[in-house]
């Protein structure tokens, strides 16, 4: 069930309270509240763009039934929440893949725990592993392309269980189960970048306190990263899998000291940022590697609070100050987006992190029960499209305004992707005089209105050309003596409303709302092939996919069931023909 529009509050929170260590200062930092209710919110995790938010919720509120956890979803783009569980069974643990694409998370669906995978929006629920009775798996997390897992199988019938567990490995269609470790030890806290693999593991007798971190590739060939007295614990990955933030526990005098230290994947450049001074759990780094967030205590402190620090040390800053737990950041690509979640008010809720040139794309989300709410105040949004080339005719909506007399519209692109042809008045200002202005990579437009605007409806369609090469920028990562790896990013271009201006009729200025989009180059759902529009072509190939006379193309598995069979075809030509779908034609794009 989704929350359309959930309500937009127009102005962020107040700038944090806080104060930085060194370096950046905590006044660039703004927190926005995402959820607001009675119940528990818990255990978020932001995609590397930082528009979306998956989360936990304790639906009614009791600690004594499992059958009511579901997970959630925050799309920070259009201010929506959306229930994408709705069963009687515990689902927890949502990792999402760096690209937004997928959503990996545990389930008791079938009685014991197992893992699940399925679209942002809640289709294509896929179970991957179906272990016998008293298995159970746990713990998974995705790379960053949405293309393997990574988990940890614990025997829960053995009365050691916590001393057994196995690390395992998976593509993201649940084939290619492959197990990593073999033995009587408990491995755990497994983490995936590229095709790295980081986990836990006891070294010796001691199985309590002397851990280290071992390091792996898919094909499962672990080896020691860490060698020390200590245990080395709670890791985090890169994307590229090349840097590694962990926890190292010591026991000082009889006290525990948890403290943040940095690694690379080779296991050199092995560093203790914070060493005694702050009590560290759960570090989390950026997708680059730049950064890393963290929940910690200064000595003295009892009050877990939010913290950043560079990966080379520098730049620690503390977010927060209060005196409830503040705890699981996660951490967007570049650092720029951290979501927690915090005790307040007797349950957690959902918090957002932003730097101050990412916060104008995040608005707080208004208190939300399960039924549609509408937007508050004037809000234009910059659309988002995908296509492999020729031309794509992409909005901009204007939500809740009332009786606009003029704008000034300065929108921004990147001019080596995408060539803008003509600015097309839309639905609101089909009566209005208006005149454009496009200079590479910069769109100018100014609009009047004696009669002023008023109402929801598209502002203006921008006409592009796809002139991007459609090649992967592609960089290589020196990993092991002979061995390289190689990082793919797919070309695309943000879609920016750079400055808008906005008077009333009498001349009164208007707040607006601003929400920017993405082009990305490559192919969308049901687009068959591949020429950037849903026709009927697309469903005649996707019926001669299901007969087997052309080969079977993942971007015509419309149900996400892992084949594309003749209901695939029929959704494809219903979005043709602008029928009503079944399923949303948008779910998902494939490169």
């Amino acid at each position: 069930m989704k929350l359309e529009n959930m309500g937009i509050a127009i102005s962020v929170l107040t700038v944090i309270m806080a104060f930085s260590i060194t370096g950046v200062s905590a006044a660039d930092w703004t927190q926005t509240q995402l959820t607001s209710n009675t119940v528990d919110d818990y255990l978020p995790f932001i995609d590397d763009r930082g528009n979306i938010v998956v989360f936990v919720e304790d639906v009614d509120g009791n600690d004594a039934t499992e059958h009511d956890r579901e997970i959630l979803l925050i799309d920070l783009r259009t201010s929506s929440i959306e229930r994408l569980t709705e069963n009687v069974v515990w689902e927890t643990r949502p990792s999402i893949s760096g690209d937004g694409s997928k959503i990996v998370y545990n389930s008791k669906l079938e009685g014991d725990w197992e893992i699940f995978i399925m679209n942002p929006d809640g289709s294509g629920v896929r179970q991957l592993t179906t272990t016998v009775s008293g298995i159970d798996d746990v713990f998974p997390q995705i790379n960053s392309d949405a293309s393997t897992i990574v988990y940890t199988s614990v025997n829960s019938d053995d009365d050691r269980y916590w001393e057994t567990q196995e690390i395992y490995v998976m593509n993201a269609d649940g084939s290619g189960q492959r197990q990593l470790t073999n033995n009587d030890d408990p491995e755990y806290n497994p983490v995936i970048g590229g095709d790295t693999i980081v986990f836990a593991g006891p070294v010796g007798e001691d199985i309590f306190d002397n851990y280290e971190l071992f390091v792996s590739d898919v094909s499962g060939r672990p080896s020691t990263l860490t060698n020390n007295d200590v245990r080395d614990w709670l890791p985090s990955i890169s994307n590229d899998g090349s840097r590694v933030a962990m926890v190292e526990r010591e026991i000082v005098d009889s006290e525990y000291y948890n403290r943040l230290t940095v690694v690379n994947s080779d296991g050199t450049e092995l560093r203790r940022p914070t060493y005694y001074s702050i009590n560290v759990w759960d570090p989390c780094i950026s997708g680059d590697g730049s950064k890393i967030a963290f929940a910690g205590h200064a000595d003295g402190s009892d009050d877990w609070e939010i913290y950043i620090i560079n990966y080379d040390g520098t730049g620690l800053t503390q977010l927060t100050v209060n005196d409830v737990e503040d705890g699981k950041p996660s951490i967007n690509y570049d650092g720029s987006k951290i979501v927690y979640h915090s005790d307040v008010g007797g349950d957690y809720e959902i918090f957002l992190l932003s730097t101050a040139a990412a916060a104008p794309e995040v608005y707080e989300l208004a208190s939300y029960s399960f039924m549609s709410v509408e937007p508050v105040g004037p809000t234009m949004i910059f659309g988002s499209a995908r296509a492999p080339s020729g031309t794509v005719q992409i909005p901009v909506t204007l939500s809740n305004a009332e009786d606009i007399g003029s704008m000034d519209l300065v929108l921004t692109y990147d001019s080596s992707v995408l060539r803008a042809t003509e600015v097309r008045k839309g639905s609101l200002t089909e009566n209005s005089i208006m005149q454009s202005n496009i200079v590479d990579g910069t769109i100018r437009i100014g609009a009047i209105d004696v009669t002023g605007i008023s109402g929801s409806g598209s502002f203006v369609n921008v006409v592009f050309e796809v002139i991007g090469t459609g090649k992967d920028v592609r960089s290589s990562t020196s990993v092991d003596p002979g061995l390289e790896r190689m990082a793919i990013t797919p070309t695309g271009s943000e879609l920016v409303i750079a400055n808008v201006g906005t008077r009333t009729v009498d001349g009164e200025p208007v707040s607006i709302t601003t929400i920017d989009g993405m082009f990305s180059y490559g192919s969308m759902m049901g687009d068959c092939n591949r020429d950037g529009m849903i026709t009927s072509v697309d469903a005649l190939m996707a019926l001669q996919m299901s007969i087997g006379t052309i080969p079977e193309d993942r971007v015509a598995d419309i149900d996400g069931d892992g084949t594309v069979a003749a209901f695939d075809s029929l959704e494809i030509m219903k979005s043709a023909v602008h029928l009503p779908s079944t399923i949303r034609m948008d779910r998902e794009v494939l490169r």
